[in-house]
Order: C-alpha cells, then sequence, then structure tokens
C-alpha cells in the first residue's frame, strides 16, 4: 500500500499578523475554562461526558436515512434518488476524500472521552460510585466509536491513551495503523472493563446510557466479526487481504485461521444471555412477544395460525407460539409501538436523538406515492428470497441464477378468486400477488412491501389511501413513474418501520411517528 500511516491530530491554528501590539491575546483569555476547573464542577463535568456521547448520531448513527448514514442500508437496498452520495457509495465510485464525516467526528470522541477517563477522579462533587459509574460510561462511548470505525475504515490507528502533543512534528504525530485484530482485542478488553462499572438496569430518563448489558453485548459483536471469514481465513480462501500491509511489511488482516476466535466469541455471547433480570426466564433480556390477537381491525389483523410443525405450534411460550401473535411481536419492535424502555429484547439505543434524517425520514422515502410518500427504497429479489417460508424452509427458487436452493423452482401464478382463502396471511387485499409471496414467515409480511401488498395508513383523510392495495408495476397511479424519481427500480418497497398510523399528507412531518433507534444491539438469545 502506498500509504504508510493514517494520521489523526487536531491542530488549532491561530492566525497572527506581523504588528506587535495584535500579539497581545491574554486580554481574550482571561476567563477561559481550564481542565482542573472544569473536571472540579459538577454541572461542567457532566457536561463534557455529554459532548462525548455527542459524536454518536448524525453521521455515526446506525440507524437512520440516507441523508446521514449510508452505511445502515445493505447492498440490497436499491434506490430513485440522491444519485450524488447513496449511489457513489452503492457503486463503488467514491474515493479517499468522499464522506469523511464519520472518521473526524470518532476521533474527536475518542478523544473527549479520553480526556474525562483521565480526569473525572478529581471530581469530589461526586460520589464514589457515581464516578466510577461515569467513568465506565465514557470508556463504552470510546471504545465504541473504535468499534464504529472499525467497521467501516478496516484497520485503524488507536491514539495514545495519555493523549498527544499537537505542537510536535508531523512525523512524531503520525501513528501507524493496527491490525484489525489488535483493535478488536482493544475494544472487547475495554468493553470488558467498562461492563464492571455499569449498571444492569437504567430508568427510563437515562435510557441511552450504556449498560452491563450493552459493553458486554458490543464485545461479543466484535469478537464475532474478528472471528467471521473475513478476519479468520482459512487456508483454502483465496482472498486473504495479503496485500494490506502496512509500510513494514506487517500485514493488517489476519492470514491464518484461528479457531479460538469462534471459542472466544461464542463465550462473550453467553456472558451477555446468562446476565440475570426479571424476565420469565430470570434473565435481563428474553425476546419480545405479544400475545395472540383473536379480534382484529384494519391495520392490526387478527394473529395468522403459525405453521402447524406438531412441536412449537403445540406450545405456549417460551416453549412454543401457540399463545403469541409472531407478526405483531416483529413489528412493534421497530414501527415505535414499543418504546425503548419498554423493550425487554433492547441493549443499546441512543434514543431520539437524531434531530434530522432519522428513521422517521426513512419511512417517508418508503411510503408509496399514493400515500404522498417519497417511494424511492426498494428490496431486490435476493432480498425477498432470503426470507423463509411459514415452516422454515427456504423460498422456492432461492439463487434461482446458480441452480435454485434445492433444486427447486419459483412459484408461478397469482391469487385469484378461486384460492384467494388459502392465504389469510395476504390480508384483505389478495388478488393479483404473485404466489412466489404467499405462505412466508411472519418476518416477510411486517418487513416487505410485496407487488400487490396492503398498506396500512390510518391517518390518512382519504378514506381510499388507508387501507389501498399498492400495484409497483401497474402504471403512475399504482406506484410507477417514469417521469421523476419517485417510483421503485425494483418494483418492491419496504414496509419496516412503517406504523400503521404514519402518513406524509401534506408533508406534514408532525404525523410520522419519532421513532428511536430500535436495534444497534439485539439480544443474543
Amino acid at each position: 500500500m502506498k500509504n504508510k500511516y493514517l494520521l489523526y491530530s487536531a491542530l488549532f491554528l491561530l492566525s497572527m499578523s506581523s504588528c506587535e501590539d495584535k500579539l497581545d491575546a491574554d486580554r481574550y483569555f482571561g476567563d477561559r475554562m481550564t481542565i482542573e476547573k472544569v473536571f472540579a464542577d459538577r454541572d461542567y463535568s457532566e457536561r463534557w461526558l455529554s459532548d462525548a456521547y455527542s459524536h454518536l448520531v448524525g453521521v455515526n448513527a446506525d440507524v437512520s436515512s440516507k441523508g446521514f448514514t449510508m452505511y445502515c442500508f445493505a447492498d440490497d437496498m436499491y434506490f430513485g434518488d440522491r444519485d450524488d452520495k447513496y449511489k457513489k457509495w452503492k457503486n463503488g465510485e467514491y474515493d479517499e476524500g468522499w464522506e469523511q464525516g464519520p472518521w473526524g467526528e470518532c476521533y474527536t470522541g475518542i478523544y473527549q472521552a479520553s480526556v474525562f477517563i483521565h480526569n473525572i477522579d478529581c471530581n469530589t462533587k461526586f460520589t464514589e460510585e457515581e464516578r466510577a459509574d461515569y467513568k465506565a460510561q465514557a470508556r463504552f462511548v470510546r471504545a465504541y466509536y473504535y468499534w464504529l470505525l472499525l467497521r467501516k475504515y478496516g484497520p485503524i490507528p488507536i491514539m495514545p491513551d495519555e493523549g498527544m502533543d499537537f505542537t510536535q512534528e508531523y512525523e512524531d504525530l503520525a501513528v501507524a495503523r493496527s491490525s484489525y485484530d489488535e483493535v478488536a482485542n482493544f475494544i472487547a478488553s475495554e468493553m470488558q472493563i467498562a461492563a464492571k462499572d455499569l449498571p444492569l438496569e437504567r430508568g427510563p430518563l437515562a435510557i441511552a446510557r450504556p449498560t452491563r448489558g450493552a459493553a458486554l453485548a458490543a464485545r461479543a459483536k466484535v469478537l464475532l466479526y474478528a472471528a467471521s471469514p473475513i478476519n479468520n481465513p482459512h487456508p483454502s480462501d483465496t482472498e486473504k487481504f495479503s496485500d494490506m500491509v502496512n509500510f513494514d511489511g506487517k500485514h493488517l488482516i489476519a492470514q491464518e485461521y484461528d479457531e479460538t476466535k469462534w471459542a472466544r466469541a461464542a463465550a462473550a455471547a453467553l456472558d451477555v444471555m446468562e446476565l440475570p433480570g426479571n424476565q420469565a426466564n430470570g434473565k435481563r433480556y428474553d425476546l419480545y412477544h405479544l400475545g395472540r390477537r383473536t379480534s382484529g381491525s384494519v391495520g392490526y389483523p387478527v394473529t395468522i395460525e403459525p405453521y402447524k410443525d406438531g412441536d412449537f405450534s403445540e406450545h405456549t411460550w417460551p416453549d412454543g407460539w401457540q399463545d403469541i401473535d409472531p407478526f405483531e411481536s416483529y413489528r412493534s419492535l421497530f414501527d415505535g409501538e414499543v418504546s425503548a424502555s419498554d423493550n425487554y429484547e433492547l441493549i443499546f439505543t441512543r434514543g431520539q436523538n437524531q434531530s434530522s434524517e432519522g428513521v422517521d425520514i426513512m419511512v417517508v422515502h418508503q411510503l408509496p406515492t399514493s400515500a404522498t410518500g417519497w417511494n424511492t427504497h426498494g428490496l431486490t429479489q435476493k432480498m425477498c428470497d432470503a426470507y423463509y417460508m411459514n415452516d422454515g424452509s427456504d423460498c422456492p427458487g432461492k439463487d434461482l441464477e446458480i441452480g435454485g436452493a434445492n433444486g427447486t423452482v419459483r412459484e408461478t401464478g397469482f391469487v385469484d378468486e378461486t384460492n384467494q382463502e388459502n392465504y389469510p396471511e395476504l390480508g384483505e387485499h389478495r388478488i393479483g400477488v404473485s404466489l412466489q409471496y404467499v405462505q412466508r414467515e411472519p418476518r416477510f409480511y411486517a418487513s416487505v412491501a410485496y407487488n400487490g401488498s396492503t398498506w396500512f395508513l390510518l391517518n390518512e383523510s382519504n378514506d381510499a389511501n388507508r387501507n389501498q392495495q399498492v400495484f409497483y408495476y401497474r402504471g403512475m397511479g399504482n406506484g410507477y413513474n417514469n417521469n421523476n424519481a419517485f417510483w421503485l427500480r425494483t418494483g418492491i418497497g419496504v414496509k419496516k418501520f412503517v406504523h400503521p398510523y404514519d402518513t406524509h399528507e401534506n408533508r406534514d412531518m408532525g404525523r410520522i411517528r419519532r421513532k428511536a433507534e430500535p436495534d444497534l444491539i439485539r439480544n443474543f438469545g
């Protein structure tokens, strides 16, 4: 590689003229706050920690609309707008100078957290327990910034814990990149240290602050990535990133397989799963679930009878699904129906801290044009095929371009008057739907706006728009419009995150529910 180092440093430049009287700037800094004063005061110390948190939003949000964070969209997410950014990222048309916001924001947050860690013990206005908790929060935040950087950029520099003197020469400030494993192990170690002083639970007003589970779950996820094939290649693997080296020839990505990486990741995940708590299973976390709905209404249908497998279908939760609603249990986690404090599956969230380009803006991009949405986020057939059938088997015809899944062939034909009673999972509007979209798992119907699916938009003033079947392939009035950007190129939309009472009628953003980021770290069970 041509680049010898990746460097981060904060340089503050003061423009000065040659006039001697203008060099006397002391009068401007007589009341400036020193580090010692900051950490002698309770309020200022808390503000410093808040600033360390503040860089987690915006370009560093894990779940948001693509104006800030394109990285939360998979390669199989197709788009119909913002060619200047999302298209460049998706098609690999970017260069080294493109979208560097996360880099600077993360390292600024790392600096702020490091200063806090090294100085908070001097503050006698806090109790010993408060200082320990605050320091652990800062340690978590710092490690999480490194995790964000590692995910987005690969091997990165780990900054000296004691800080750096920005008045030094350039070469003295340069920090070489650590290897992927070195960064992953550093993050895992920091999360483990933080977990010792973080509480098991926090109240609703502190829901966006990390807990012990958040630190241990982040550690498990980091170790899982380090154990994955890209970073832990088998001898037969052809892509080992052997050319990714430092100037001295040091490999930045592992070149040899290490079975113990999987063992470490599994043990770390078990640490999260075994945390004690008040859930029915005696643990801190559990899969969120809602009871069966025996009577329904528009937007909230009766529970669809789960697949009769002779096992789970015959038992109540948690041993089976006989008494729960799998569809609503999943949908409500993402559409804003369940608050973060009531979601016992949620491990860590930033809350509703996104000032713009949040989940609400993403929902507007997903709503169909007939509901005055922007209709620009589409899924590919490959993503649809990734969802299972209701009996847990693969979708027939999956990976058809490489021979099909187990030699199966994609379903043909459509729902009509003669067979519509066989497919209650499609809802009231079934006629015209492709048979490849019937009898799928509940997550599919909560997430995928397949061609001919029903949108429940109960806040629409026009009755015709409240419970509408949208065919993306049928003319301008039904999801297709080639005169502007607002149509789905794949003909398959996105329902995930959309609540039945969401609408963008008259471009009124107030009627889109504000949603907390729902699943930055999900249940490991």
